[in-house]
């Protein structure tokens, strides 16, 4: 595993403080995190398996990216729970 990690992204992050994904993305860029997508054909087109985490605005989301997260066991947080917690934000406790 590299010292970066690859995230989808499902919800809004306006109750975070980010007005856009885009937004966001950009921030994450500083802590070594790259935007990619579960099916290995989006930002970085890396394979599914590469994907360690989706970042959503609601645990209760039924989107069809949780489905899929839980299912491939990748690792589910919410945007607050990241920009809140600094050691997951450094990636320490990720890895």
């Amino acid at each position: 595993m590299t010292d970066k990690i690859h995230y989808e992204m499902t919800g809004s992050p306006r109750k975070s403080g980010y007005s856009t994904k885009e937004e966001l993305i950009k921030y994450l860029e500083g802590f070594g995190y790259v935007k990619d997508d579960m099916s290995g054909e989006g930002y970085g087109s890396s394979p599914e398996d590469v994907c360690e985490l989706l970042l959503t605005d609601s645990y209760d989301s039924k989107s069809s990216k949780m489905y899929k997260a839980e299912k491939l066991g990748i690792r589910i947080v919410t945007y607050k729970e990241l920009l809140n917690s600094p050691a997951i934000l450094n990636l320490k406790e990720l890895k």
